[in-house]
């Protein structure tokens, strides 16, 4: 594994770095590690939030970059476990997207937010914001690409680049979910593809299904990502109380057989460094765990980081 620190003030270059002290990876709360000689240390937590204390979401606090077995592998499904030790707070508008990628020349993205809505001046629907799921495909915003599933919305826009989306509106909370994304039909224009979770009695919520155009078989993209993000509308600043909790993830399986993908992690500096991603000493199954919320945590187990 390996880490990046990111900034992209002046470029979109990544600084990647591994760690230098290999004793290090035991040590509890955030690892700082020495950069190349144009950045001689990242910010400890205290000099980040004075250095950000003025500024205001969107914060994009940290990327999980997954790098998949195979390129173009033929999609029939995707899914992995999360699970949340606590119950987290809607105080703010955090965006946990679990999956991303692109499947043929279609870029998507989806996962769990906590306040999910439809704004009344686009003309579509009017949703007030609440604890939700959320796949986002973009490209082409027409509404013949989005089908919603009974009781979910959907949102055809292109106020942040055209995009077409559908969401459902599901308090998540403490426990165990699944995520899944399944291939589900074919027509002329291109392949349907699902977006349902399995929530914790074992029952399904489906959220709807997005048109990726293009050719067949549908192809997914070798590279895969998750991320972090507390995004606009509400005043937030870095000295406020964020939800803090943990959330594992595990078990990702690709045409429904376990895989093991290359990780590594990146993180903004332009955010503040709320998020602490690591592996759990002891366990021998592929998981990433990110504790979210403060600038330190001591972990109640011992951890190895996704540095080395």
């Amino acid at each position: 594994f390996h880490h990046e620190y990111v900034s992209n003030k002046n470029t979109h270059s990544l600084l990647r770095h591994k760690v230098l002290n290999e004793h290090k990876l035991h040590e509890r709360g955030r690892l700082f590690v020495r950069l190349p000689e144009e950045i001689e240390w990242i910010h400890t937590p205290d000099e980040d939030l004075y250095e950000l204390s003025d500024s205001q979401p969107p914060w994009h606090h940290v990327d999980i970059n997954y790098t998949l077995p195979n390129e173009n592998i033929v999609f029939e499904s995707f899914s992995y476990d999360v699970e949340f030790s606590n119950d987290v707070s809607n105080d703010v508008n955090l965006y946990l997207c679990l999956f991303g990628g692109n499947m043929n020349t279609g870029h998507f993205y989806g996962g769990l937010q906590t306040n999910v809505g439809c704004p009344a001046n686009l003309g579509q629907c009017q949703v007030s914001p609440d604890f939700g799921l959320i796949f986002s495909r973009w490209g082409p915003c027409e509404s013949a690409d989005v089908e919603a599933s009974p009781g979910s919305f959907r949102e055809c826009a292109t106020y942040e680049g055209a995009f077409a989306s559908v969401r459902r509106h599901l308090h998540w909370k403490k426990g165990k979910y699944t995520v899944i994304l399944e291939k589900v039909s074919e027509d002329d224009n291109g392949t349907w593809v699902r977006y349902r979770v399995r929530v914790e009695d074992g029952s399904f919520v489906t959220v709807g299904k997005l048109l990726f155009r293009g050719e067949k078989p549908l192809r997914l993209g070798r590279w895969m990502y998750s991320f972090i993000e507390i995004y606009g509308a509400k005043k937030v600043y870095v000295s406020d109380v964020l939800p803090i909790f943990k959330m594992t993830l595990s078990k990702m399986k690709i045409n429904g057989t376990d895989i093991e993908p290359a990780t590594s992690v990146s993180y903004w500096k332009e955010s503040p460094l709320y998020a602490d991603v690591y592996k759990e000493l002891g366990r021998t199954d592929w998981h990433i765990v990110v504790h979210f919320g403060a600038p330190f945590f001591v972990s109640e187990y011992p951890v190895m980081r996704l540095y080395s």
